[in-house]
């Protein structure tokens, strides 16, 4: 008689987490799932790998020594219209 399959955690590392969606009772991820269409996943944090990033670069921008800094204002990135991680309906 063959062996059964299944019944056995398995365990998936360095999966990235791209974006929750709580509304929707989504995750996207990069990488593999184990199991079956419908089962639970559990998930948490990783103890393995280092942040890419330990400390941002800071300062990130030097004023010229005749320039007033309290006239500065921070810079907003567009957004966009879409959302490149919302599953199209």
């Amino acid at each position: 008689m063959p062996g059964r399959m299944g019944g056995v955690q398995r365990t998936v590392k360095n999966v990235w987490v791209y974006k929750i969606d709580p509304a929707r009772n989504l995750m996207w991820v990069k990488g593999q799932v184990p199991g079956a269409e419908g089962n639970f996943v559990f998930i948490k944090d990783s103890v393995y790998k280092k942040p890419d990033i330990l400390t941002l670069p800071f300062p990130t921008y030097f004023a010229q020594e005749d320039e007033d800094v309290a006239d500065l204002e921070p810079l907003m990135a567009d957004l966009g219209d879409t959302d490149p991680f919302m599953a199209a309906d």
